[in-house]
């Protein structure tokens, strides 16, 4: 399993002291001008609650980890992976508590979720140990809600990631502390020059600037009708989160590109200044364009560590189709063998920007080319899912009561960011067919 106890602890300690340092502030600006005795009081004793849960946090959720161990690598011989077991935990307990009446909604106990998994997942030997476990808290629906236990937030930002270009690009991550980071940057280097013996150089000294992210808030939300949930004879509540991670994936994949960096949403590397342009709508993509391309990273002295192209599917399609005047394909055995283009890997994705044009324009698309271990993705908060009975949402304008209608609701919420070490690393082309 990815996340070991270490890393489960220090994530729990983390956000204690996120907590504790929130719990200060508020103490003091809402007890004013009260003695210093009385705040000091105040503080020690939200220090100790705060303290307190964080240790019942490590022990319960260390207990869902040794159980899931146990479940997958001991005498249970279970093959399913740590979201498999999570997806399939979460339809047990959506199912569980759409079977209960509409007077107790509320309320599902831990032994009418191990009873629903073993009735819709009855080979599940892993969900079974788990849910067996006494010492296990299951995340048991309360007020109409079910959340998916801390120890394996881990496994599901590693699922949702390898589905993402953030992954395949291998984008830097780094965490939040307290939502926030500054990293200091050097963007000028000290003058050099040269002189004669009696000559008198000017001092100089290197320019510093630093690169600012705060985690931004992201939503995928899923409704659906109880009647299917109760009718239904096949894992519908384990489609709701294979779809909550699809639309989050996307999510974040257009805003890591296209973002546009407003009060919710972070800023992508088409809106960063300093990224670097090319071409036009009306440029054709030529035999020449990845050399002239690679030589203006080049040309800014990026370290091109980890350099790779981001391709729309039709971009790709004009490229594997280009000829030199006379002569072959200029990159389609090169893309089909190596699964490279002029040397660099390649990644095709929707997400990168292509437009149709009306005739007798052409079509244009986004070529991206850049050094992607100078784009840092930064986490504040852990991926989680809720479920609610009794929640309200937006669609078409109207706000609906999902217990008004016989729905649930499915959300998964995480807090992240981007920003660029380096702008200039990144290079975004605009060409149409040549």
């Amino acid at each position: 399993m990815a996340m070991e106890m270490k890393e489960l602890e220090r994530i729990i300690d983390e956000r204690s002291a996120k907590q504790i340092e929130s719990a200060k502030e508020t103490i003091k600006k809402e007890l004013g001008s009260v003695p210093q005795e009385q705040i000091n009081e105040a503080v020690a004793k939200a220090v100790k609650e705060i303290e307190a849960k964080a240790e019942k946090d490590k022990n319960d959720n260390v207990a869902y980890l040794e159980a899931f161990k146990e479940a997958v690598s001991g005498d249970v011989k279970s093959n399913e992976s740590p979201v498999t077991i999570v997806n399939q935990m979460l339809a047990s307990a959506i199912r569980a508590m759409n079977s209960k009446d509409y007077r107790s909604i509320k309320q599902v106990s831990d032994e009418e979720i191990l009873a629903q998994a073993k009735k819709d997942f009855a080979n599940s030997k892993g969900l079974h140990k788990i849910l067996s476990t006494k010492a296990v808290n299951a995340g048991t629906p309360s007020d109409g809600g079910f959340t998916v236990p801390l120890a394996f937030s881990s496994d599901y930002i590693d699922a949702l990631l390898a589905n993402t270009l953030i992954d395949k690009l291998g984008v830097r991550r780094v965490p939040l502390v307290h939502g926030n980071l500054s990293i200091p940057r050097m963007d000028a280097t000290s003058a050099i020059s040269w002189g004669g013996e009696e000559t008198i150089g000017d001092t100089t000294q290197p320019k510093f600037g630093d690169v600012n992210m705060r985690a931004k808030k992201l939503f995928a939300k899923s409704a659906i009708t109880n009647t299917v949930i109760r009718e239904s004879g096949v894992d519908v509540e384990g489609w709701i989160a294979e779809d909550l991670f699809r639309n989050a994936k996307i999510a974040l994949d257009v805003a890591m590109l296209k973002g546009t960096g407003s009060q919710y949403q972070p800023l992508g590397l088409k809106n960063t200044a300093g990224v670097q342009i090319s071409g036009t709508s009306t440029t054709a993509f030529g035999v020449d364009t990845p050399n002239d391309m690679e030589a203006l990273l080049e040309q800014a002295n990026v370290p091109m560590e980890n350099v790779k192209w981001l391709l729309s599917p039709k971009g790709k399609a004009w490229i594997k189709s280009a000829k030199f005047t006379t002569g072959p394909f200029a990159w389609a055995t090169e893309m089909a063998t190596q699964k490279t283009l002029n040397g660099y890997e390649f990644l095709t994705s929707t997400s990168v920007d292509y437009t149709k044009a009306t005739a007798p324009a052409s079509d244009y698309s986004d070529f991206w080319l850049g050094d992607w271990s100078q784009l840092l993705f930064g986490i504040s908060k852990d991926i989680s899912i809720e479920v609610s009975r009794e929640g309200t949402f937006q669609s078409n304008g109207q706000t609906i009561s999902a217990f008004d209608r016989d729905l649930t609701l499915v959300r998964l919420i995480t807090e992240v960011d981007f920003a660029c070490r380096h702008p200039e690393a990144f290079l975004c082309g605009t060409y149409s067919q040549a």
